[in-house]
Order: structure tokens, then C-alpha cells, then sequence
């Protein structure tokens, strides 16, 4: 049939290999993301029978048996946490409900307001600030981010809508044809 030369048959062979290191290695990191998603989410319906009493009206979880998991329904919940504690937050979009799991990571407590900051294993970023009067919830998972502002937190922060901005920029029109440069610069003579 045709024949190739030994350098064009290794170059290809050279780029099936390399595509096929790439298709493996992007599988595994869906993969491995897809796990971490679904390890770092409690559902949302929390079965409790009739023998077992819940801790307080913040419902304490065992996750994967390993630290408790604090359940965030509202502002009081959130003057409880403390460094280093777990805690989950209800989340709400358009498509699906679920619960994220954070760990306190920094509490900066001033005279007016308090700031917390926590992180997921996933690394999703929540931004919590309130005073007495009150709440503002910011968290950014890779999937969305999700925002609440007001005095009356009731244990679900919704989904950022879209401000609708991507017909802001207009372009400039011109008020007037520009002037032509008719600027003619004049010789000064000293005065002795």
C-alpha cells in the first residue's frame, strides 16, 4: 500500500500516547472530583426516629464518623461556632437543594460586627458577616455562588441572580467630527 518513514510512524505513535495520558488522566480527575463532591454534601431530608432527641434546635450530625457537624438554621446558630469547628450550610438554586460542609477557618470578632471565614475540602469559600441586626452569607463553591442579606437568616442561602449587566457597555459616539490640527506653532523673538 504506502509506506511511512520510521520518523513520521514514531511521531505518530508518540501522539496516540500522549492523547491517551491525557484521556486517562482527565477521567480520573472527573472522577476524583465527582467523588469529592458528593463526600463534601449531607442530604438535605434528615431522617430522626422517635427514640432520638436532637442536641438543640442547630441538629448535631455524625459525618463519616468523624467530627460533628453543626447544623446553621439561623443567626444564633452562627454565634455559636468556634474555630476549627464544622459546620453546614443549606444551600438553594434553580436545579437542586443541598447541604455544604465547611470548617471554621479565621473568626475576627471587632466591637460592631463579626467575620467568619470557611473552607470545604473541596475548597469552596464561605464569607459570613453579622451584627445584631444583621446577616450576610457569601459562598463560592466551583459550581455557583450563593449570597444572603438580611436581618432574618432562616437556614438557606440562595443562588446569586444574574444582574443582567451584558448590554452595559455601549459604545461612545461621537458628539462632534473632530477639529482639524491646524495649530501653527509661532516663533517669539526675545526682547533685549
Amino acid at each position: 500500500m504506502f509506506s511511512l518513514d520510521k520518523s513520521l510512524t514514531l511521531i505518530i505513535a508518540a501522539m496516540i500516547i500522549l492523547f491517551l495520558a491525557i484521556s486517562i488522566k482527565t477521567s480520573n480527575y472527573f472522577q476524583e472530583s465527582q467523588k469529592n463532591r458528593l463526600d463534601d454534601q449531607i442530604p438535605l431530608k434528615i431522617e430522626i426516629s422517635d427514640n432520638e432527641v436532637p442536641a438543640s434546635e442547630s441538629e448535631t450530625l455524625e459525618a463519616h464518623n468523624t467530627n460533628s457537624v453543626s447544623i446553621v438554621n439561623n443567626s444564633d446558630d452562627l454565634r455559636r461556632l468556634s474555630l476549627d469547628s464544622s459546620f453546614s450550610l443549606n444551600v438553594s438554586d434553580n436545579l437542586v437543594d443541598q447541604v455544604v460542609r465547611f470548617k471554621v477557618q479565621k473568626i475576627n470578632k471587632e466591637s460592631n460586627y463579626t467575620q467568619i471565614l470557611g473552607r470545604s475540602d473541596n475548597e469552596d469559600t464561605v464569607l459570613i458577616t453579622f451584627t445584631e441586626t444583621m446577616t450576610n452569607i457569601l459562598l463560592k463553591t466551583s459550581y455557583n455562588i450563593y449570597e444572603f442579606v438580611g436581618d432574618n437568616f432562616e437556614g438557606v442561602v440562595e443562588q446569586v441572580k444574574p444582574l443582567g449587566l451584558k448590554d452595559d457597555i455601549h459604545e461612545h459616539e461621537e458628539l462632534a467630527d473632530p477639529l482639524e490640527n491646524n495649530f501653527v506653532r509661532k516663533k517669539l523673538e526675545r526682547a533685549n
